[in-house]
């Protein structure tokens, strides 16, 4: 186990965060730590940011060091801040909790291997950036599965982990792990400061509300090995009934605890991927959905500063607003291009719901012509626990007509100045919009998820937040006349008119459902008018059909998580003593209900299998700290916070649901930690140890690959994927992955990156070079300026009849080395200057 180098890049870590703690608390001066927990994920941002421009111009060490001066100016111009120690010290435990796991986590599984997962794109990424930076060159890398083109992928979190990388002087075999620890320690800790901060404002224990967070962040699953559990323990009969209804597998109830297996928690809902962190680091890539998600959340708490500044504090909304949001969002872009659009959903949300105006961000000669929203936000600081309702400078005469159109005015404004912070975060980041991106085009009404398997990935979420959001709508429904009967008796005409439609229209076939549904919903409409029925409730009345109504037309999702935004937003709007985390679980069901709609048109799986598989990483890293504020506040409900008549019963509820939510969610984490360690392993941070031990005929000819100077150009076996079979021509562009050293035509990921025709004629021409005449093969030799030729057991298998033999004759071509026996590697070097 290599302790100097995680005591050596936990100091790193530590020191990054020390330098930050001035800048942080100058942007977070109104936090309860004073943004302590926040200073590495700032740290990091900044370091990336500076990077990722610098390395325009230069990668490498002008980058690091452009960064770190960028890091300490930024702290030298804070000047005499106050910086609270213990919460440095809390998030600087928290950081090393979280980094320390990841590391013995990986100590027992840390190969870079090809299958179950991207580990070699990752690291191949990774690779590629140092051998970049070595030679001080430009961004972005050059693609190491398509040479001579730059990448077009995401690459920021690499950049980072490679800067990492050259500050800790590390050999990247180790330092793909290290960093990995790192970019969790990042996430736990971000996670902890915004739970916490939050939760302080309510005077909850912000300490329990941050652990919550973390925890949920962290350890935390999903509820299908919860739900396992339970069907193995129920008797047969009763789980077989309970699996059918919920639409889900019946092979479920087949299951014993002997049966379980780390990975299928991530393919809950069919045609999709649908990770947490847990599982995301157990698996060990360090990818782009991953490392994306401490800056987001920093991005969250830069919100979230904006929403605690006073209305008056112009200067510093603006720079939050409008200085700090879009570099941020720009370098979230190239990290993970998937949460861009997440950036600019949650300024959206914060500018319409913050206690302060979003008009007063623009100029007075602009505000000046637009119509007056100073009522649109009810005039409360939200969060604070005051209902405008009992507020006696509430206006008392604001009609339906005029609430709607202050809504429409406020949102549409926060709605046009989060596109022109989208559009300013391109620019930050244009270079890799113009360069590196790859379009894709949008599709609409994919497959849809069915409410057992929502409920098994999101039901812990689903849990707290109905309780969290239906206390406060249970407290409003106070003052309704029969609320309980006119919801029953929306609820019943509801599932007559779904379970039998009105046949006796003369309608297509078909349309009898929908059409039942349309006049149902005119109904009560109009008898919520009419006498007797016109002291009923319409919201009341139209919710549960609504709810009905959706699920019905086989909208799932919209049936469980639209209610939980419609309640959010109204409760937001009204400021009915719910704030920033109810924001986040607005963003977060907004995000799950867009992707049953919407999807991706792209090759990396069928229909909206990667677009589920990035969104709900980033549902989980919102909602992760929205959690931990929810259940503290249900937890001590009329102590701290959260005001409830029967306080002591929603106490004792709150309490139980948490604890019950704790236990069911870390299930998976009791198996799957045990069973990851008890497996055994090298106990070794080496990510190419198994190289050596797995295909012994090819860990020489690697190494010697890897110690060439820059990134000079080779051929290897294509097409390439997932498996690294070498008897069966697979060789996974093994020399080119596990060294950046970029290869003709690698992984068939190039499809998706490229086009079909690109890759295959490039495939093409790998086969020519390796069984073309001397003739063909010197063309293609000098067209894609290769230097080295592999030719091991990938590609004497994949190839009949080569004619390597042959082109050893040319004068330009030489064996520079041989290892491993007969079924061992040739590598010929080509001098181009001979061709």
């Amino acid at each position: 186990m290599e302790y100097l180098l995680v005591a050596v890049w936990l100091v790193t870590y530590l020191a990054l965060g020390l330098a930050a703690l001035p800048a942080a608390a100058w942007l977070f001066p109104r936090f309860a730590d004073r943004g302590a927990a926040f200073a590495l994920p700032l740290a990091l941002a900044v370091l990336g940011i500076v990077g990722y421009l610098v390395g325009q111009v230069a990668f490498g060490w002008p980058a690091l060091i452009a960064g770190l001066l960028a890091l300490v100016g930024a702290s030298y111009l804070a000047g005499d801040v106050e910086i609270d120690r213990g919460g440095a010290i809390e998030a600087a435990a928290v950081f090393a909790v979280g980094f320390l796991f990841v590391v013995a986590v990986r100590a027992f599984d840390p190969a870079v291997h090809p299958i179950g997962g991207e580990k070699f794109l990752d690291f191949g990424l990774l690779k590629s950036l140092l051998r970049t930076g070595a030679g001080m060159g430009t961004l972005a890398p050059e693609d190491m599965w398509f040479a001579n083109e730059p990448v077009q992928y995401y690459y920021g979190g690499h950049m980072l982990a490679a800067l990492l990388t050259m500050l800790t002087s590390t050999a990247a075999r180790f330092a793909y792990n290290l960093a990995l620890a790192g970019f969790f320690g990042a996430l736990v800790v971000s996670a902890w400061g915004i739970a916490s901060n939050v939760a302080a404002v309510y005077g909850a224990p912000r300490r329990f509300a941050g652990a919550l967070g973390a925890f949920f962040a962290g350890i935390a699953a999903n509820l299908q090995t919860a739900a396992l559990a339970v069907l193995w323990l129920l008797p047969d009969g009763i789980a077989s009934g309970i699996v059918a209804a919920a639409g889900l597998p019946s092979e479920l109830t087949a299951w014993t605890p002997a049966d379980f297996s780390y990975w299928s928690a991530s393919r809950v809902i069919p045609g999709t991927i649908n990770e947490f962190p847990l599982f995301a680091w157990l698996n060990g890539d360090l990818h782009a959905h991953m490392m994306s998600t401490p800056f987001t959340l920093l991005l969250a708490a830069i919100l979230f500063a904006y929403w605690r500044t006073p209305e008056a504090d112009l200067t510093r909304r603006r720079l939050l607003v409008f200085g700090l949001v879009p570099p941020l969002a720009g370098f979230i872009a190239v990290v993970n291009t998937w949460s861009f659009p997440t950036a600019a959903g949650l300024t959206f949300l914060t500018l319409a719901f913050a206690p302060t105006r979003p008009s007063t961000l623009l100029p007075d000669r602009v505000r000046g012509r637009l119509p007056d929203l100073a009522r649109a936000d009810g005039g409360v600081a939200a969060g604070t626990g005051t209902d405008p309702a009992e507020s006696d400078d509430a206006p008392t005469d604001v009609g339906l007509g005029d609430r709607l159109r202050e809504e429409a005015l406020r949102s549409g404004l926060a709605l046009g100045l989060a596109a022109g912070m989208l559009v300013v975060g391109v620019l930050w980041a244009l270079p890799f919009w113009l360069g590196t991106a790859s379009g894709r085009s949008v599709g609409f009404l994919p497959g849809r998820s069915s409410l057992g398997g929502l409920l098994l990935v999101h039901g812990a979420f689903v849990l707290a937040f109905g309780a969290y959001l239906g206390r406060r709508v249970g407290r409003d429904l106070r003052g309704v006349e029969q609320p309980l009967l006119t919801a029953l008796v929306s609820t019943l005409f509801s599932v007559a008119a779904i379970s039998v439609p009105l046949y006796v229209i003369p309608l297509p076939v078909g349309s009898g459902l929908p059409a039942s549904l349309l006049l149902l919903g005119a109904v009560l409409v109009v008898g919520s008018r009419l006498d007797p029925f016109e002291d009923l409730s319409l919201p009341v009345l139209l919710a549960p059909y609504l709810v009905l109504t959706a699920y019905a037309m086989d909208f799932a999702a919209l049936a469980l998580f639209g209610p939980l935004l419609a309640a959010g937003w109204v409760l937001l709007r009204l400021d009915r003593d719910v704030g920033y985390e109810t924001m986040l679980v607005v963003a977060g069901a907004g995000l799950v209900v867009l992707v049953e709609f919407l999807y991706v048109i792209e090759r990396a799986g069928p229909e909206r299998f990667n677009t589920v598989f990035k969104t709900y990483a980033q549902v989980w890293a919102l909602w992760a700290p929205a959690m931990g504020v929810v259940l503290t506040r249900l937890a001590f409900a009329g102590r701290w916070s959260f005001d409830a008549p029967n306080a002591d019963t929603w106490r004792t509820l709150g309490r139980g649901l948490a604890a019950g939510l704790v236990f069911l969610s870390a299930l998976y984490a009791g198996f799957a930690v045990p069973a990851h360690f008890n497996a055994g392993g090298p106990q070794s941070l080496d990510g190419k140890a198994f190289v050596a031990e797995s295909h012994p005929a090819e860990a020489r000819a690697i190494a010697y690959v890897d110690g060439l100077e820059g990134q000079p150009n080779i051929v290897t076996a294509a097409p390439a994927g997932y498996r690294w079979n070498p008897q069966a021509g697979k060789g996974a562009a093994a020399p080119a992955s596990l060294t950046g050293v970029p290869t003709v035509a690698g992984w068939f990921h190039e499809v998706g990156y490229r086009g079909q025709e690109p890759y295959q004629n490039r495939v093409d021409d790998v086969e020519t070079i390796y069984t073309g005449s001397t003739q063909q093969q010197v063309e293609l030799l000098d067209a894609y300026n290769v230097e080295y030729i592999y030719y091991g057991p990938a590609e004497r298998n994949r190839y009949d009849g080569t004619t390597i033999g042959v082109l050893r004759q040319h004068e330009a071509v030489t064996v520079v080395h041989q290892s491993g026996g007969s079924n061992g590697v040739a590598i010929l070097r080509v001098d181009q200057s001979k061709l």
